[in-house]
C-alpha cells in the first residue's frame, strides 16, 4: 500500500484534510506510521527475513542485520545448525571457548537487536572469506624498522598491530588513480601516489559485524574502505529518495513499478569497459540459494517491516493488517495534546491495535 494513500484514509477518519490550519501535519501522520509499523512487527512477530552473513574464520562469530529480533532457523554452508542456549554449548563441545575448528553443529545468540552475535560451535573449518574468486584476504605491510604489520577492521575502524610473518607491497586503488600503502614506526599507515598502473584487490572481514570490506582510497590517497558483499537488489535510494523501477526498463518514463531486480548497474552507463558498482549481502523476495550461501551463515530471523520514510515510500504488508496499523497510527495521533485531542478514543486505539496483533500472532502461531 502506498503510504500516500494510508495518509489520506486516515486524515478521512481525523476530518483532516492537511491543508487549512491542519491539527495534524502529514509530517506528524507519517512519523506515527514508521512507529506503528515497528511495533506491529515486533507484537506480531509477522515479519520473516532471510540474511546471508560471512562468517568469522577466527572467532567463528557473524553479526546479525540492523532490524534483528531473534533467530529462528539458521543453516551454514547451506545445512542445518541447531540453535541452542549459550549455557547448551557445552554439552555440544566442551572445549568451545579455545575456538577448536570443525564443521558447526550448533549456534547459540550473544546479545540482543542489532548488537547480537551468532557464535558456531566448533569454529567453521572452512569459511566464505571472500566472495568473488581472486584477491588477498589479509593486509600486511613493513614499517622502516624491519617490523611487519598487520593491519584489521573491527566495526569499521582500520586497526594496525605487529604480527605479520609475511609481507607483500600493495597498491590500493582510489577512483582514478592508484596508491602504495605504507606505514611509519608508530603504525600509523599512510599513502603515496604510485607509478604503478594496476591495484590489488584486497578484502577484510571485519571481526566485530562479519562485514566485508574492499580496501580502497579516495583519490586523495585517504583510505576509504567500502562494503564489498553480494546479492539481489530490489530498490535503490538516492539522496533519501527510493528510485522507481519502470516495466518498460525505460530510466524516467514509462509504467511505474514497485518492485524489480538490478541485475547490472555501471558507473558510466552500460559498455564493456565500465565497473559494476552496486553489491548488497541481503537476499530480498524468494530465497535462491547463490554460491554466496557456500561456506557461510544463513539467518532466517524476526525482523521488522522495511521503514518507510516519503509519502511515495510503499508499505509491504497484507491489506487485511492495514487496519490493525490504522487503530495504532490513530491511539498516536488522538494521544497528541492539540484541539483534536481525546484520550479517551487514543486509548479505545490502542486497546484495538493490541489485540489486533496478538490477534495476528495467534492466528499465525508466532512464538
Amino acid at each position: 500500500m502506498k503510504i500516500s494513500t494510508l495518509l489520506t484514509d486516515i486524515g478521512d477518519i481525523l476530518q483532516e484534510d492537511f491543508l487549512n490550519s491542519p491539527i495534524w501535519t502529514k509530517a506528524e501522520i507519517l512519523e506515527y506510521i514508521r512507529i506503528i509499523i515497528r511495533a506491529f512487527s515486533v507484537n506480531t512477530g509477522i515479519v520473516d527475513k532471510i540474511y546471508i552473513r560471512n562468517v568469522n574464520p577466527t572467532t567463528g562469530e557473524a553479526g546479525v542485520p540492523e532490524d534483528f529480533d531473534r533467530i529462528f532457523y539458521l543453516l551454514f554452508n547451506q545445512t542445518q545448525v541447531d540453535l541452542v542456549r549459550l549455557s547448551d554449548l557445552d554439552f555440544l563441545q566442551s572445549d568451545w571457548t579455545t575456538g577448536t575448528t570443525g564443521t558447526p553443529h550448533g549456534a547459540t545468540v550473544f546479545g540482543s537487536g542489532s548488537n547480537a552475535v551468532i557464535r558456531f560451535v566448533p569454529v567453521p573449518d572452512i569459511a566464505a572469506g571472500l566472495v568473488y574468486g581472486g584477491g588477498y584476504n589479509t593486509l600486511t605491510v613493513t614499517s622502516p624498522d624491519g617490523n611487519i604489520w598487520n593491519i584489521t577492521i573491527a566495526a569499521g575502524n582500520i586497526s594496525t598491530t605487529i604480527s605479520g610473518v609475511t609481507t607483500t607491497s600493495f597498491v590500493l586503488p582510489g577512483l582514478t588513480t592508484f596508491w602504495d600503502l605504507t606505514i611509519n614506526n608508530v603504525g600509523v599507515l599512510s599513502t603515496a601516489a604510485s607509478a604503478q598502473t594496476s591495484a590489488d584487490v584486497v578484502y577484510l572481514t571485519d571481526s566485530t559485524t562479519s562485514a566485508l570490506w574492499q580496501m580502497k582510497t579516495d583519490d586523495a590517497g585517504a583510505i576509504a574502505p567500502g562494503s564489498a558483499h553480494i546479492g539481489i537488489v530490489s530498490r535503490v535510494v538516492l539522496d533519501g529518495v527510493v528510485q522507481a523501477f519502470f516495466s518498460d526498463g525505460s530510466h524516467n518514463t514509462g509504467t511505474t513499478i514497485d518492485h524489480g531486480i538490478i541485475v547490472d548497474a555501471y558507473t558510466t552507463g552500460v559498455s564493456t569497459t565500465a565497473t559494476a558498482t552496486i553489491h548488497l549481502n541481503k537476499p530480498i523476495g524468494v530465497s535462491i540459494y547463490d554460491r554466496n550461501a557456500d561456506d557461510a551463515a544463513v539467518v532466517w530471523y524476526k525482523g521488522r517491516l522495511d521503514d518507510v520514510v516519503t509519502p511515495d515510500s510503499e508499505l509491504y504488508v497484507d491489506n487485511g493488517f492495514i487496519v490493525v496499523i490504522k487503530w495504532g497510527v490513530l491511539a498516536l495521533a488522538y494521544e497528541k495534546e492539540n484541539d483534536g485531542q481525546d484520550l479517551e478514543k487514543s486509548q479505545l486505539m490502542w486497546q484495538l491495535f493490541t489485540l489486533g496483533c496478538n490477534a495476528i500472532k495467534r492466528i499465525f502461531q508466532r512464538k
